[in-house]
């Protein structure tokens, strides 16, 4: 009984299998593989929460981003976390010793 459970968890799964399934059918123009998260993002005393969006370097490159003069795509297989953040990012950030504390708000 439980090896049928699993059977049918395993069936949820966006696996590589089933991208490549999806692509073969007609109309469809590109599938890529997408990972969404909620993240914490800190930097110097600055903190936000914001999504996270984790794709392919080809799913990227079909999105046609417009970036900042000297920016690029992150490399697949890169060493380093490349980040693409959008110019509204900024907007998600308050000082990370304000956080839940009223006086930092007042005009």
């Amino acid at each position: 009984m439980g090896d049928t459970n699993n059977e049918e968890e395993a069936t949820k799964y966006t696996t590589d299998d089933v991208i490549e399934q999806i692509k073969k059918l007609d109309h469809v123009a590109d599938v890529q593989p997408v990972l969404s998260i909620d993240a914490l993002l800190k930097k110097n005393g600055y903190i936000g929460y914001c999504p996270l969006t984790g794709m392919t370097e080809e799913g990227l490159k079909d999105l046609n981003i417009k970036l900042a003069p000297g920016g690029s795509l992150p490399k697949a297989g890169s060493a380093e976390l490349d980040l693409v953040i959008g110019n509204n990012v900024i907007t998600n950030f308050q000082q990370e010793r304000c956080i839940g504390r009223q006086e930092c708000f007042r005009i």
